[in-house]
């Protein structure tokens, strides 16, 4: 949107130095292998758009899924498969990213975890607890 005009705003965070500032602590962290779990959602399009292309070398799976989905169980078996030592969490919503995190501890992943806004999420945070 900030390309649009002078005359046009927002009062949203911009995206793009919130991904070059994920993107610099992941590189800081070691993140040499990356899977991104992508919600397919105007909002997470835009992030999505400016992560893989900052993470191209690390980047080993990106997975879409629809925002109505439930079972991640397959989506998460993909991911596993490429042996990543970080996931990128690029939900749209507390709700989904609970369901995303929870199965992916069950199914006893350890890989460092980022996402965008939902672990400080109020419900994230009652819902998960120190898991996160």
């Amino acid at each position: 949107i900030k390309q649009l005009g002078r005359y046009v705003f927002r009062t949203y965070p911009d995206i793009r130095l919130a991904v070059k500032l994920v993107t610099e602590e992941m590189k800081k962290r070691g993140v040499k292998r990356l899977a991104v779990i992508n919600e397919e959602v105007a909002f997470t399009s835009g992030i999505k758009h400016e992560l893989e292309p900052a993470m191209r070398e690390e980047l080993v799976v990106s997975v879409d899924f629809l925002p109505d989905e439930v079972d991640f169980r397959s989506i998460l078996q993909k991911v596993k498969a490429e042996h990543p030592d970080a996931v990128y969490f690029n939900v749209a919503t507390p709700r989904t990213y609970q369901a995303v995190f929870a199965q992916l501890k069950q199914s006893g992943a350890n890989q460092q975890l980022f996402a965008y806004h939902n672990p400080g999420e109020p419900d994230s945070i009652s819902n998960l607890g120190s898991s996160q």
